[in-house]
C-alpha cells in the first residue's frame, strides 16, 4: 500500500524531531568551533522544518504524530565524530530522498517547502563532506 501525503510528512516529521536532538548533542560533544557553528544551524532548520510540517499536516485536519524516529539515537551510539557526521550525511541523503517520493495532491505551500528542505538537506550533505575532508 503506497504512503499519503499525510503519511509522508508525518515521517518527516518524526525524523526532523530526531535531528534536533542529534545535532544538539553532536555540538555539545564537538570542540572544533566550526562544526558546532554548523550543527546550530542545521539544529535550527529541524526545529523550523518541524513547525512548518506541523503546520501543514495540521492543515489537511489531521493530528500531527507525537513520534520520533531512531536516527538521534543510532547517530549518539557512535562514538567517532567522523562517525557520527557520515551517519548525519545518510540521515540527510534519507530525507532527501523521500521528499522525491511524495505522490500528487500536494498544495503549493507544500511543495515549496518541500522543495526548500530538500535543497537544505542537499547543502547540509555538502557541507559535512567538506568538513570530513583532511585538514578540517
Amino acid at each position: 500500500m503506497s504512503k499519503t501525503v499525510v503519511d509522508l510528512l508525518n515521517e518527516l516529521l518524526e525524523s526532523e524531531r530526531s535531528g534536533i536532538i542529534a545535532f544538539e548533542q553532536m555540538a555539545f560533544y564537538s570542540s572544533h568551533k566550526e562544526l558546532n557553528r554548523f550543527l546550530a544551524l542545521i539544529r535550527n532548520n529541524e526545529a523550523r522544518n518541524c513547525s512548518v510540517l506541523h503546520s501543514l499536516i495540521s492543515r489537511r485536519e489531521v493530528a500531527p504524530t507525537n513520534n520520533m524516529n531512531n536516527f538521534s539515537e543510532k547517530l549518539l551510539a557512535l562514538e567517532d565524530e567522523r562517525e557520527r557526521i557520515e551517519f548525519a550525511i545518510k540521515g540527510c541523503a534519507w530525507t532527501a530522498r523521500k521528499i522525491t517520493e511524495f505522490p500528487e495532491g500536494l498544495t503549493s505551500e507544500e511543495q515549496d517547502f518541500l522543495s526548500n528542505m530538500h535543497k537544505q538537506h542537499i547543502w547540509n550533505i555538502g557541507v559535512m563532506r567538506d568538513l570530513l575532508k583532511p585538514g578540517n
